[in-house]
């Protein structure tokens, strides 16, 4: 051993650790990565109230399209995660998928019948999955690839599934599923990496992030494909939100919820200037899914990092000078 006690993710083996060409060393402390965090309502005064109490490594939630339930993922034994619905009105959490793998990354039919998500069960790389949200019946499995798939919204029909693939050279791209038929179309792929589609309310727009432009931005394109494209963010952003009417654009930059103001007539979209809706609240997003969900009446729900004065101590950043010189000398 020459480096002990660093953090790791035993989801995907990411470890918390690093060194510089000159040497000098930079690690996480702690066994693995286990983030002690809440899901809350943020207010527009940024004030958050607590939706679950039990402290865990909660990730994307959506709300349900009538807004009484939320389904999000989180690790149920290591290493694997699992789906979970929260009833708003009730406070319970149920547990929806039991698989010894992980399901991850769920959303919800536009009737709120069954909950789509990415699972590693029956293949090596996530592929798309879904159940109905009840619990009943048994999981069905929507797409079959070597390719790793990642749902990200329905239509609000409920003709297509819109899912963000793995590309071979092409990092990110995007999918639309034809449910009827199980059959996938292309929706976007470039030389950079698209994410977070998510369909508009009329299922004419697809807001979507790319980083075509040198950082992540949002952007809006018609749906079928084809037609115009109309960047959103101005200053860097991803995670687009609609709101339930279609005439706002939410999005995160960094830990800020922006809001953009749009409309759109025949093939032609229009964006006003971008404002910060919520600053500081949220955490950074990451990976392939947002932390946030915003509900019709524009309240936000998000994962929120814990206090860390009840939760205990976090893990600490440390960092080691010339680690390679100690590598020498214990190599004597």
């Amino acid at each position: 051993p020459v480096v002990e006690q660093v953090s790791y993710d035993p989801r995907n083996g990411g470890a918390g650790i690093d060194y510089s060409p000159q040497g000098h060393l930079v690690y996480i402390t702690g066994d693995s990565f286990s983030a002690e965090r809440t899901v809350a309502w943020i207010e527009a005064d940024g004030s958050t109230t607590p939706l679950i109490d039990e402290l865990r490594d909660y990730a994307r939630p959506r709300l349900s399209p009538d807004g009484s339930r939320l389904t999000l993922d989180y690790r149920t034994t290591n290493p694997s995660n699992d789906v979970w619905v929260h009833d708003l009105e009730r406070g319970t959490t149920t547990r929806l998928t039991f698989a010894d793998i992980t399901d991850m990354a769920p959303i919800w039919s536009p009737d709120g019948k069954r909950i789509a998500f990415g699972s590693l069960r029956d293949s090596s790389v996530p592929n798309l999955h879904w159940k109905a949200a009840d619990g009943s019946g048994e999981t069905e499995r929507l797409t079959e690839s070597d390719l790793a798939h990642f749902p990200c919204s329905f239509s609000p029909d409920g003709q297509w599934l819109m899912y963000q693939e793995e590309g071979t050279g092409t990092d990110w791209d995007l999918f639309a599923l034809r449910l009827e038929t199980g059959e996938s179309e292309l929706f976007l792929k470039t030389e950079s990496p698209e994410g977070g589609a998510e369909f508009s309310s009329d299922g004419r727009w697809v807001a979507y992030h790319s980083t075509e432009s040198g950082r992540v931005e949002v952007y809006v394109r018609p749906f079928p494909s084809g037609g115009g494209k109309w960047q959103i963010s101005t200053d860097g952003g991803g995670y687009p939100v609609w709101s339930a009417d279609g005439t706002r654009l939410y999005y995160t930059n960094d830990d800020t919820l922006m809001a953009v103001d749009v409309s759109s007539e025949g093939a032609t979209f229009r964006a006003e200037t971008p404002v910060e809706v919520l600053a500081g609240n949220l955490l950074p997003e990451s990976g392939f899914s947002r932390r946030y969900d915003v509900a019709d009446d524009g309240r936000v729900v998000a994962v929120l990092e814990s206090d860390h004065e009840n939760a205990g101590e976090g893990p600490r950043t440390m960092l080691v000078l010339n680690w390679f010189e100690e590598l020498k000398y214990r190599s004597r």
